[in-house]
């Protein structure tokens, strides 16, 4: 199954590029898309790798890495199309591996995303 997921993967950014697409000729001015977060590093995915949540799994966030790849070329294109700036990303990937890293390196603290968001692409 995992397998089949890099061949599928254009596929739904393309549709993902049609939809949002359709909600900005609503008249929205502005729309953020949401990347991927490390999906690897999600405990659904790492307990079955390592029960105790330390290790994350690399195929999964490969998997996570090129869709946010895709999905980032797609925006920028539809942003060059609308000539101006209206799709935004979230980078979820980049939040969680700071977040990840914060509480590898200070495990009773408080953990700070130092990282921009937002990517205007």
């Amino acid at each position: 199954m995992v397998q089949d997921v890099p061949g599928f993967t254009p596929s739904l950014v393309n549709q993902l590029s049609s939809n949002i697409r359709r909600i900005q000729s609503l008249g929205i001015n502005k729309i953020a898309i949401g990347l991927l977060e490390p999906i690897g590093c999600l405990p659904m995915v790492t307990e079955t790798e390592t029960p105790s949540y330390e290790k994350c799994n690399d195929t999964f966030n490969m998997i996570a890495m090129n869709h946010n790849h895709l999905l980032l070329q797609a925006v920028e294109e539809l942003n060059k199309e609308m000539g101006k700036s209206v799709f935004v990303t979230l980078d979820l990937y980049t939040s969680f591996l700071s977040i990840i890293a914060s509480m590898q390196k200070n495990p009773n603290g408080i953990y700070i995303a130092l990282v921009d968001f937002f990517k205007e692409t």
